[in-house]
């Protein structure tokens, strides 16, 4: 079985390069520089970013607001429970579960 790498969910340098446009509350300039402010983070970023945190608290709070959805998907495919799963954090696996809404047909 392969090895499973650990992805990093915010954006690489060569996204931001491609879309400078979409960065609000920085330039170009300071981006280059590595000084990006926090504002540069949408709310789906932050979400994905509190589970690799494993902040249970902000992901619960995010999920309450609608921000954050079980469903979601990060720009590689993986959703929130994936990489719950994937840190192997049992708390946060089963916040993500408790949130599911099965629909049968």
């Amino acid at each position: 079985m392969p090895e499973i790498e650990e992805v990093e969910v915010t954006p690489s340098s060569k996204e931001k390069e491609e879309e400078p446009s979409k960065i609000e509350g920085g330039t170009e300039e300071a981006e280059e520089a590595g000084e990006a402010s926090a504002e540069v983070d949408t709310p789906e970023k932050e979400y994905f970013n509190r589970i690799s945190k494993d902040d249970v608290t902000g992901v619960t709070q995010l999920l309450n607001t609608g921000i954050g959805k079980v469903d979601m998907v990060d720009e590689h495919g993986m959703t929130p429970l994936q990489h719950a799963a994937y840190r192997g954090n049992k708390e946060m696996c089963q916040l993500l579960l408790d949130r599911v809404t099965i629909v049968i047909n």
